[in-house]
């Protein structure tokens, strides 16, 4: 007897997620219906991704308000695929609020995007943001936690940050509090 797997592409959306990713415009969607957000899959994450295209600038920021409201509050709560998607959002105060909202993240497919953010977002809020973010990333890898090219790359960017006269005293200072983890010689002169 041949056993069959269920992969994500396979099985249909929860009905609650899927309900809830379809009233998504509506201002008075419940959190517990927001709830149902939690733990996407691949497959209702791009039907997420399609809802969360056609809604406004305010109602996305709503949205990610009440979701990492909702996480900080009950531990069981796993919102990053949505997190993950508002990275890449047109908007800037989302962007920067999906990053505070992966502030206990520590997947290492969260370092690319951050150095990305931090290296090229037009917004020196999302940069200096992504900035704070790296810390965790610069710990793990003083830690020896991190492969070698994740650590280098991650030093590499927040000593660029820390040290470009073009940037902020907000993003400087973010850079280097993010690199004092480091003991590297730039860091400890």
């Amino acid at each position: 007897m041949t056993k069959t797997s269920t992969t994500d592409s396979d099985r249909q959306p929860r009905p609650r997620t899927a309900a809830a990713i379809a009233r998504l415009a509506s201002p008075d969607l419940p959190e517990e219906s927001l709830a149902e957000l939690s733990e996407m899959d691949r497959q209702e994450a791009g039907l997420f991704q399609q809802a969360w295209q056609a809604l406004d600038v305010a109602r996305r920021r709503d949205i990610l308000g009440s979701l990492s409201r909702m996480a900080n509050a009950e531990v069981g709560y796993d919102f990053a695929p949505v997190f993950r998607l508002a990275l890449d959002d047109s908007d800037a105060e989302v962007r920067r609020r999906a990053i505070a909202a992966l502030w206990e993240c520590e997947a290492t497919w969260l370092i690319h995007p951050l150095l990305q953010l931090l290296a090229a977002d037009p917004d020196e809020a999302v940069r200096a943001e992504a900035a704070r973010a790296l810390g965790r990333f610069a710990l793990r890898a003083e830690l020896g936690e991190l492969p070698a090219p994740e650590a280098t790359a991650i030093a590499e960017a927040l000593l660029a940050a820390a040290s470009d006269p073009r940037g902020t005293t907000r993003l400087r200072g973010r850079a280097l509090e993010a690199a004092a983890f480091l003991s590297i010689d730039p860091v400890r002169r």
